[in-house]
């Protein structure tokens, strides 16, 4: 990863000091062979040549449409090459068009002419200290080249990415479509079909190529009611939205302090941002879709990526991975005993200050706070007692549950968590390499910009624990004593019912606390003017799967007077269906495909609902124009 991205900051450092030191000029003579010290910085920065190269994401109807204009004489083999006479890093003048190296057949695929033979050519830049090869960019005439082997019509493209929006996996797309080119075409005219896998297995990375050249940003697709300061949120996991661990470097080279003193929240965490990763991906999809052989190797460390979030909604993006690992948890037989909220309470409570304590406590003392963690104490040392209990607290920074069991395929990542509006935008998504735990959902929530007032998740007792020994100083202005919940639990007391908490009400229910503001305490809420957050269950685990502490039942979101204006089975619906799609293929991506895919599919989803919210706005109010708010809210 490193390696792939000092090659191209280099090339680019290169490039600028040639155009500087040498001008060209037309008396210079094409360069015979290279020397093979310069073949791989040859290779390089031809590589960084098509990395320079864009595609518009909205293309117009005519673009689309050029290439099956596009007119050949019968019996003639048609020849395209790059159009260029200087090279577009250093300025030298290119060579004449000549033939790739190793190339065979090369078609053009089109409606109008589907699978017919041509001709690719490239040119080389006459330089010594370049080199570079000058690729084929048809896209005037409404075309995408993938290696040199495809000259592939825009609107077909275009008709791949409508059928992946809808969950289609890419391979069935393309070989449906190939095969149905195909009976277009005459028997004497068609590509051997020993040769069918092979060109396969080329446009599925061309049309990788094509969507990493694309230009999008997650922050045009932001929801339009909600922009980056949404009141409530909605978070949930996904362990089916997996791949195979080829790619990704699970070792540790150093085991990060699991303490309740390591406040994780922001200030630890070094990873590079997604921009940063998203670049050295496309790097490495555009390669594989221009050259067939000398691919770098992918590697990334399960610690170093970062969560998918629109750039103008995150704070941080954080990543704390490692952190889910423990050595009291590693030993399968040490089985987790006793109840972790209720340890978790008595360090809120000010009756332990840090689990080192239980290192002097006598064994009189061990015994009466495992028995107030429901630890079974009989015929148990001091020893024994002191392991159970930092067993319980491991799972508190680690992140897992006893009131929700979380799971993951043998042999394959951990899924994806995501954070969704209530309008069924994707706010933020995590890759996980490890077992879905809350620091997942909580590495997201503290990567917001504005965490919101409400979050709704399946754990959010063990979510709140969590943050509380994480993250305290978040935790302490976030929600204080109440620990989320709309009144400070009570051991020995029932919550008490119909609490009115307005601030949750959402905007289209309320004329009064839609306007937002910017506050010098980056932790104040711009709509309601306050820090105070709440966290609270789904409905619909809630029924499902009972939670296990008495403390859990404060977390109910029906104990408030406004929780029917807020929905949640409607957003486990859409969250259902963006998985199910997700779902068909995921699981035979490599790391690469994977984590590009599941981005490419967050923007989409998030265009759908967009593009709605645009049209209904426009329909409501007669207004051709709408623009966003300093907040990325629609306004007319």
């Amino acid at each position: 990863m490193l390696l792939a991205r000092k090659v191209i900051e280099k090339v680019g450092q290169d490039s600028s000091k040639q155009e500087t030191e040498s001008k060209p000029n037309e008396n210079q003579m094409e360069v015979d062979a290279e020397p093979n010290e310069i073949k791989a910085s040859t290779y390089s920065k031809s590589l960084l040549v098509q990395m320079k190269r864009q595609i518009p994401y909205e293309m117009s109807p005519e673009m689309l449409n050029k290439a099956n204009m596009l007119n050949f004489k019968a019996g003639t083999l048609p020849e395209f090459s790059p159009v260029l006479s200087k090279c577009s890093l250093c300025g030298f003048d290119l060579s004449e068009p000549m033939s790739q190296q190793g190339t065979e057949k090369c078609y053009l695929l089109t409606y109008s002419n589907p699978f017919l033979e041509i001709k690719i050519r490239i040119k080389k830049c006459r330089n010594k200290n370049c080199g570079a090869s000058e690729m084929l960019f048809p896209l005037d005439l409404g075309l995408f080249n993938i290696r040199n082997k495809f000259l592939v019509a825009l609107d077909i493209l275009q008709d791949w990415r409508e059928s992946l929006k809808l969950g289609t996996p890419l391979t069935n797309i393309i070989t449906a479509k190939m095969h149905a080119l195909l009976k277009k075409v005459p028997n004497e005219r068609r590509p051997e079909v020993s040769k069918f896998k092979y060109h396969l297995e080329i446009l599925y990375d061309g049309y990788y190529g094509f969507e990493c050249m694309t230009l999008r940003s997650l922050d045009d697709v932001i929801c339009g009611y909600c922009g980056i300061v949404g009141k409530i949120y909605f978070g949930d996991g996904n362990e089916k939205n997996c791949c195979g661990l080829k790619g990704i470097d699970v070792s540790d080279s150093s085991n990060p302090p699991v303490s309740p003193s390591s406040n994780d929240a922001l200030s630890s965490n070094n990873i590079q941002s997604m921009t940063t990763m998203l670049d050295e991906v496309k790097l490495h999809l555009v390669e594989r879709s221009t050259f067939a052989k000398h691919r770098q190797e992918f590697r990334i460390n399960y610690k170093d990526i970062p969560p998918l979030i629109a750039p103008s909604n995150a704070r941080a993006e954080l990543n704390t991975e490692g952190y889910k690992k423990s050595g009291y948890l590693e030993n399968p037989q040490n089985k987790v005993k006793g109840d972790a909220i209720m340890l978790e309470k008595l360090f809120k409570d000010g009756k332990i200050q840090s689990i080192d304590d239980v290192e002097s406590m006598s064994l009189d003392s061990l015994r009466q706070l495992c028995k107030q963690c429901m630890i079974p104490t009989s015929l148990k040392s001091m020893a024994m007692l002191r392991l159970d209990l930092r067993t319980l607290y491991a799972t508190i920074l680690v992140g897992s549950s006893n009131c929700h069991q979380f799971v993951k395929a043998e042999g394959h990542t951990g899924g994806f968590y995501h954070i969704v509006c209530r309008h069924g935008t994707t706010v933020a998504s995590k890759f996980m390499v490890l077992t879905e735990s809350v620091r997942d959902a909580a590495d997201l929530w503290l990567s917001l910009k504005y965490p919101p007032v409400l979050f709704v998740c399946d754990t959010p007792c063990t979510f709140t624990r969590h943050i509380n020994q994480r993250s305290p100083d978040e935790a302490i202005a976030y929600w204080g004593e109440n620990d989320g919940c709309f009144e400070v639990p009570t051991l020995g007391k029932d919550p008490e019912p119909n609490k009115s908490v307005p601030d949750i009400v959402p905007g289209e229910h309320s004329d009064s606390n839609t306007v937002a503001h910017l506050y010098l305490d980056q932790k104040v809420h711009p709509v309601t003017g306050k820090t105070q957050r709440y966290v609270c269950g789904d409905r619909f685990h809630a029924k499902k799967n009972p939670h296990k502490s008495p403390l859990c039942a404060y977390h109910n979101i029906d104990l408030c007077q406004q929780a029917k204006t807020v929905k949640t089975s409607y957003q486990e619906s859409q969250n259902n269906q963006k998985n199910e799609k997700r779902n068909r293929s995921s699981c035979s991506q490599n790391f690469l495909h994977h984590i590009m895919y599941n981005y490419l599919m967050n923007f989409y989803d998030n265009e759908r609902v967009v593009l709605k919210q645009l049209n209904d706005i426009k329909e409501r109010t007669g207004q051709k124009e709408v623009v966003r708010d300093e907040f990325g809210r629609f306004q007319v």
